[in-house]
């Protein structure tokens, strides 16, 4: 089982939920950066664990999204550059090793939760 898989199940058994804020919304986050920034944001929480911290592969969110992994580059770099009021960015990427003898460096995610959306067991 990949990691991926391994975290879908967690999730699954645990009931985790990722949530956005009303205010949030409210205030502009989808006007500031799209719907298709908004769908790629969610889908990329959807990884995250209490820090907003994840590392899906642009090829998992390219086939959760049904678009082109091409696309999700682009939407991707527009998350990077985008910064929210206060100033800091949606979204932070670094870089690891990959794991299980991968080779070449894996994208790490980290989602701002100044942006409104959050990691939780529970409602």
């Amino acid at each position: 089982m990949n990691t991926n898989e391994l975290r879908n199940k967690r999730h699954d058994e645990q009931r985790i939920f990722f949530k956005v804020d009303v205010l949030a919304v409210r205030g502009g986050i989808i006007a500031k950066i799209g719907a298709d920034g908004f769908a790629t944001l969610a889908t990329i929480a959807s990884f995250m664990d209490e820090d907003g911290v994840c590392y899906p592969t642009q090829e998992t969110l390219a086939e959760m999204m049904g678009v082109t992994r091409f696309t999700v580059i682009k939407r991707i770099h527009t998350l990077l550059e985008t910064k929210l009021d206060d100033g800091t960015p949606v979204l932070e990427r670094a870089w690891r090793n990959r794991t299980g003898g991968g080779v070449g460096k894996q994208s790490v995610y980290k989602v701002n939760m100044a942006c409104g959306v959050s990691m939780g067991a529970r409602f």
